[in-house]
């Protein structure tokens, strides 16, 4: 992709501060305008979802830029293990170019490997990244992010 490398890592507490700058760059903007100005909330909110027992935080670098991050949890329910996405984003200056879809595809293929032993991840990814990009597109007044993406990926 334009001759740029792209690189996940996987993300924990001691990346708090770029994973708190690109979540404030991202989601203080439309369409979703959320009100961060209390910093220590953020880090707060942060700190949470980072550091609990069952937390999968990933980071997709540009070179060594962080403009993208999934941050979610594992979840085990009765029909099988299940990433579960609350928060994902690509930096505002590098969406609609593909690289939101690179990045989920390299959380299943990571998500695979982190689970081989159990049965083929199975994505149901593809309806929610549609609708996803189709409300970065267009004006959603009023609109949440859990309404906007709430992938799950299950193997």
């Amino acid at each position: 992709m334009n001759g740029l490398t792209y690189r996940l890592k996987q993300l924990g507490e001691k990346e708090a501060e770029p994973i708190e700058q690109l979540f404030f760059s991202v989601f203080s903007q439309e369409p979703w305008k959320d009100d961060w100005s209390d910093k220590e909330q953020l880090r707060s909110y942060i700190e949470e979802m980072t550091s609990q027992k069952n937390s999968l935080i990933f980071g997709f670098y540009e070179e060594d830029v962080l403009i993208g991050m999934s941050m979610g949890r594992i979840k085990h329910w009765h029909t099988g293990t299940e990433y579960h996405i609350d928060e994902f984003c690509v930096s505002t200056s590098k969406q609609g170019r593909g690289i939101g879809s690179l990045f989920m595809g390299q959380i299943e293929k990571a998500c695979k490997e982190l689970h081989s032993n159990n049965k083929e991840l199975i994505s149901t990814l593809h309806h929610q990244l549609t609708v996803h990009s189709a409300c970065n597109r267009k004006s959603t007044q009023g609109m949440t992010k859990t309404m906007a993406f709430s992938p799950r990926l299950q193997w």
